[in-house]
């Protein structure tokens, strides 16, 4: 092994230690900005798939980080060679969604300023805005919006669901993977939510009620977090 190499191994080892410890987001990120090379690298390789990039860099980087989750030294596999090897599941996400790449770029756009523009009423009304609220916020025609409205209603009640129900010794590999990529982005409190919520790092799985007494919230405000929580969710 080149003394550059070895050099480089400890550093990494050091950050995913100190990661580890910590579990702070700077520390993640600082190991996920050490492995971009590598991310590049294989987003670059399936970039003819016809998936947007931003998609393909989001999946890497989940990637990335459930293999700094599960790396153990003691199998012998340096932790760069150990990324690398995970980053075959990469084709996956181009096999099985290479007909949402068929979906026009204009109609993504259009999708997430429905719902930056949904989320922004919710947060200054305390509510879901009502149809006329969205039309003088978009100046779009009512009939477009109570479609993308529908639209996303069943996609929100889906992720919700999946929120709700969710345990981790039942949860599928992809669920698991989309929480734990999703957790190291929330704040302090959504983070309890989430844990208490799903059961996440062995915390016991709650009721509404029940993470509103622990958390010292209002049923109310559980609820929101948790749609909040679904909402991001929904975008991966």
């Amino acid at each position: 092994m080149s003394t550059a190499f070895s050099t480089r191994a400890n550093e990494d080892m050091g950050l995913l230690k100190t990661w580890k410890e910590t579990g702070s987001k700077e520390h993640l990120g600082a190991l996920l900005k050490a492995y971009n090379p590598i991310i590049k690298q294989h987003v670059h390789k399936w970039s003819s798939s016809g998936l947007p990039t931003s998609v393909l860099e989001a999946e890497a980087r989940l990637i990335a980080v459930n293999a700094f989750s599960d790396y153990d030294p003691k199998f012998g596999t340096q932790l760069n060679t150990h990324v690398i090897n995970r980053m075959q599941k990469l084709s996956r996400l181009s096999y099985k969604y290479q007909n949402v790449a068929k979906i026009p770029e204009h109609r993504i756009t259009k999708i997430r300023t429905f719902q930056h523009a949904k989320n922004l009423l919710s947060e200054k009304f305390g509510r879901d805005p009502t149809i006329d609220e969205m039309q003088d916020e978009l100046h779009w025609k009512p009939k477009e919006i109570e479609r993308l409205e529908t639209e996303q209603r069943k996609s929100l009640i889906a992720s919700a669901d999946s929120l709700k129900d969710m345990a981790f010794d039942q949860g599928t590999e992809e669920d698991i993977d989309k929480v734990h990529l999703l957790y190291h982005e929330l704040g302090g409190m959504d983070k309890s939510v989430l844990e208490y919520s799903t059961g996440l790092f062995g915390k016991p799985k709650l009721s509404g009620n029940e993470i509103a007494k622990k958390l010292k919230l209002t049923p109310t405000q559980v609820s929101r977090v948790k749609k909040s929580i679904a909402d991001k969710l929904l975008q991966y």
